[in-house]
């Protein structure tokens, strides 16, 4: 009788033990303590399934004819009258962008690069690179690249604005690759979310190339990584509120 006593005893606690550690990581779990600034953010699957996060893998890719985007800033509207300098026409535009130097060999006279134009929606404007010159900047490390746009009547890009611009490369090297939605940009910069265990961690990335939907990462990521590719945005945010709370 003793015995069967001490067995019921034995399986009374051990149920509690384990309703208890369910208790205690629920408790961890709602406390807030859900960032380690060396694991990164602590996600149970429920969370994962309520913020719509789908995983995947880092891969390589041949990119051909693939892009390099970059900013470009109008310095010569279509509407100016040319003068007595040959090299910019009426009725284009002329835009300087910077890129780094090791990317000189990539892009020369007589590419072809696209623009958004601010004022015409989902429609890309062409361009012409006319000029490089990779010693313009030597502290800074940068190649100034020209680009002529053609512009219509309407919708003419004026001094000073500043527009999104892709030029078009020839490759076939085969780089380390993410969808573009993997991509988080920040103010801080450009991230992806790596998955290790239950932990999502931001690292941060220096992009290269694009083409269509994937993007070069030439630093930060390894191959077959696994990585964050929809739902970056909500980790953003999730990662700041509970870094905030964590504060308070």
């Amino acid at each position: 009788m003793l015995k069967n006593k001490s067995k019921y005893l034995f399986f009374f606690v051990s149920i509690s033990i384990s309703i208890l550690s369910l208790y205690v990581e629920s408790a961890h779990t709602e406390d807030g303590r859900l960032y380690d600034e060396n694991k990164g953010l602590h996600l149970s699957s429920e969370s994962i399934d309520s913020l719509g996060i789908k995983l995947g893998k880092v891969t390589q890719k041949i990119l051909s004819t693939a892009s390099i985007p970059a900013i470009a800033q109008v310095f010569r509207s279509a509407n100016e009258e040319s003068t007595s300098n040959k090299v910019y026409l009426n009725g284009y535009a002329y835009a300087s962008s910077f890129l780094d130097r090791q990317l000189l060999e990539k892009i020369k006279v007589g590419d072809i690069a696209y623009i958004e134009n601010p004022f015409v929606q989902n429609i890309e404007e062409k361009a012409t690179v006319i000029q490089v010159n990779p010693d313009l900047i030597k502290p800074l490390y940068n190649t100034e690249v020209i680009i002529k746009i053609e512009q219509s009547a309407k919708n003419q890009l004026s001094i000073g604005s500043s527009v999104k611009t892709r030029f078009i490369i020839d490759s076939q090297s085969t780089v380390i690759t993410i969808p573009q939605s993997a991509l988080l940009k920040t103010a801080g910069g450009y991230f992806a979310y790596v998955k290790d265990e239950c932990y999502f961690v931001r690292k941060p990335i220096v992009l290269g190339i694009k083409e269509a939907n994937w993007l070069e990462v030439k630093e930060g990521l390894s191959l077959d990584e696994e990585i964050v590719i929809r739902g970056t945005d909500q980790l953003w945010i999730t990662e700041l509120e509970v870094k905030e709370s964590s504060d308070s």
